[in-house]
């Protein structure tokens, strides 16, 4: 399972009320926009959702690292991995966590290392995977640019 972080922007839906919808920097209701078309030779290979810079608003890792990368710039997590915060707020935390300080690098982690945190045991079932140094840092500049997308409005994760 996955958490995905979105640049959003809150709208009013007919059954639901109030929503927190993700926003789109060009028009991608098509399969391609035209900024896609200028970034990427059309392509029928490529996945169904891959899309140029401009439109790129979102971040996808796994449910653990979601977890270490809120806690790690600052957010905090309560027992549903899902919210979201204001972007202008969590670019300001993932700005400060880029500064290149000693405190700011996380190291890597071995896939046992990974489990005993987690609290899980290896197993031929459960499978826990490595992390390399720095991982959250580069996951950090990755959300700093959702953050950056989303302007003024929300970054929301779930």
């Amino acid at each position: 399972m996955g958490v995905s972080f979105t640049a959003s922007t809150w709208e009013q839906h007919p059954k639901y009320g109030r929503v927190l919808s993700p926003m789109f920097s060009c028009d991608c209701s098509r399969r391609w926009c035209d900024d896609c078309d200028a970034a990427w030779a059309r392509d029928e290979t490529a996945p169904a959702m891959y899309t140029c810079d401009v439109c790129d608003n979102e971040l996808d890792v796994n449910c653990s690292n979601a977890r270490d990368l809120l806690t790690w710039v600052g957010v905090d997590v309560g027992e549903e991995l899902c919210g979201s915060i204001e972007a202008p707020e969590l670019a300001a935390r993932c700005r400060r966590r880029l500064w290149d300080e000693s405190r700011n690098h996380d190291p890597a982690m071995t896939g046992d290392e990974r489990a005993e945190s987690l609290g899980l045991e290896q197993s031929e079932r459960v499978i826990t995977c490595g992390r390399s140094a720095d991982y959250l840092r580069r996951r950090c500049a990755d959300l700093l640019r959702v953050a950056e997308t989303a302007g003024t409005n929300f970054v929301a994760w779930g």
